[in-house]
């Protein structure tokens, strides 16, 4: 039987979809017009009323004002953030698939057009989640609210955060929010539901243009795994709950059946795959 893997090995790519259509969405508030002075506090609202309540998976949470101090943790909070025309007070660094500075190539841009690129006064500070959330790090912040839309937080990490101020946690699966949920949540946190909904229908539109010049997807089925070649059975499947497989899916291929089945009940973002299983996968032909 396979011996299961680290969340930590597999999350070195988790959200990856996701971030990919994060930085189509940053390019598109890049190419908008308007103010770049940097803050880090958000913008007027243009939409939302305070006090606001939130629900997740561990109950609700409320915000009271607008915030002002903006942390966020684990993947992708940031980005939608950042696409939003909120520069965070704080955010982790990208561990995985980053560049010299611990971002990302969209990040960065996004930073700069905000007047609060890496290596200036009004950037965010960076601390590290290689070990897990950094509460310590977010305590020095001293938030109004910390974003953890999308996110694996435990309940007692909930809890433990909420200590410091209050925090927007995933609404259902640990790592299972869906970018356009993510979306939202956040702009409902920001007072920037308006932004948001744009946001979301601008981003689909490109994703539309840009998947309507590869018509040969529609339909090609597809598994998205991870290996993890020091292990003799390190085969990790993805499963529908999770942003890679469903982006894919909603670009219109489809999840093999074989990954399909293994992900009916399970709330989980990936199943390991024995060695001992390779028949269970379906074969394509060459």
């Amino acid at each position: 039987m396979a011996s299961r893997p680290s969340r930590r090995a597999l999350l070195k790519t988790a959200g990856a979809a996701t971030a990919a259509v994060a930085a189509v969405a940053l390019s598109l508030t890049a190419c908008s017009t308007g103010s770049t002075t940097a803050s880090s506090a958000t913008t007027p609202a243009s939409s939302g009323q305070f006090p606001i309540t939130i629900k997740n998976v561990f109950g609700e949470t409320t915000i009271k004002a607008q915030p002002q101090r903006v942390v966020t943790v684990s993947w992708v909070n940031d980005d939608v953030a950042l696409a939003l025309g909120v520069v965070p007070v704080g955010v982790p660094k990208n561990e995985w698939g980053n560049n010299g500075k611990g971002s990302t190539p969209w990040k960065d841009a996004a930073l700069e057009k905000l007047g609060a690129g890496f290596g200036t006064p009004k950037a965010p500070v960076q601390f590290s989640e290689a070990d897990g959330i950094n509460f310590t790090e977010v305590a020095k912040l001293a938030p109004d609210v910390i974003l953890a839309a999308y996110s694996g937080l435990t309940e007692a990490g909930y809890k433990k955060l909420s200590e410091i101020a209050p925090v927007v946690a995933q609404p259902e699966l640990a790592y299972g929010t869906p970018w356009q949920e993510a979306t939202t949540i956040i702009g409902q946190a920001l007072g920037k539901s308006s932004e948001a909904t744009k946001l979301v229908s601008d981003t689909e539109a490109t994703i539309k243009t840009k998947v309507a010049a590869f018509p040969q997807l529609a339909g090609k089925s597809f598994i998205y795994g991870n290996l993890e070649p020091a292990k003799g059975d390190g085969v990790n499947v993805y499963t529908a709950n999770d942003n890679r497989p469903r982006f894919l899916s909603e670009i219109g291929m489809t999840l093999a059946a074989v990954v399909q089945n293994a992900s009916k009940g399970s709330k989980e973002f990936f199943v390991p795959w024995s060695a001992e299983r390779p028949t269970s996968f379906p074969r394509t032909s060459s």
